[in-house]
């Protein structure tokens, strides 16, 4: 099964490809190009594959930069239109969720994920052990946030893992494509100005 992972949301514009047991991951330190970069970064990544050869596609749809969920979902649906290829959007709390998996089913515990936003708050959302929400997502003050269960703060998705994990319960023949939507969860500043 071939598949390709985008992130446009954080700091880093991040692809991954997988290919069976090959993966290449390929990364952008330069948030503000990311527009400029991303389909060369795309053909880097594919190698001598095409979109057309992809099984799927994974975008991570925020929350995150606004701009950046912007362009990464912008890029997916023009994919998921020109050549058909199934797009699955996941928030950046899932794509975390399934890159410690592991680690958190050994534990047994209940935890939340938390992802810094910048001007001293952080996105939140909190899990059972066995992966099942238990708190929706949501933007807390810094200060404010002193949860008595264990908590995973500003981690790196592990790009293999979140492709390994859709990979499991993906079927083409069965598949729906469900609305390639952005996840927000701050307003943005924008809209705040407005006010």
């Amino acid at each position: 099964m071939k598949s390709l992972y985008i992130n446009t949301v954080e700091k880093n514009l991040s692809l991954g490809f997988k290919d069976g047991d090959k993966f290449n991951l390929v990364e952008s330190s330069n948030q503000v190009q990311q527009s400029e970069k991303i389909f060369p970064l795309i053909s880097e990544a594919l190698g001598k594959n095409k979109i057309s050869d992809l099984d799927f596609i994974v975008c991570l749809s925020g929350p995150g930069s606004f701009t950046g969920i912007r362009l990464g979902l912008s890029v997916v649906k023009g994919f998921n239109i020109a050549v058909g290829v199934p797009v699955i959007t996941l928030n950046n709390f899932t794509a975390l969720l399934y890159s410690v998996m592991d680690e958190v089913e050994k534990k047994g515990e209940d935890f939340y994920i938390a992802i810094p936003s910048g001007m001293s708050e952080l996105f939140v959302a909190k899990f059972s052990c066995d992966g099942k929400l238990l708190e929706e997502g949501k933007l807390v003050k810094k200060e404010n946030f002193h949860p008595l269960e264990f908590v995973y703060f500003d981690l790196k998705v592990n790009v293999e893992k979140v492709l390994l994990q859709v990979e499991k319960t993906f079927d083409k023949s069965t598949f729906e494509q469900k609305p390639i939507e952005p996840t927000y969860i701050k307003p943005h500043y924008a809209k705040v100005k407005a006010k």
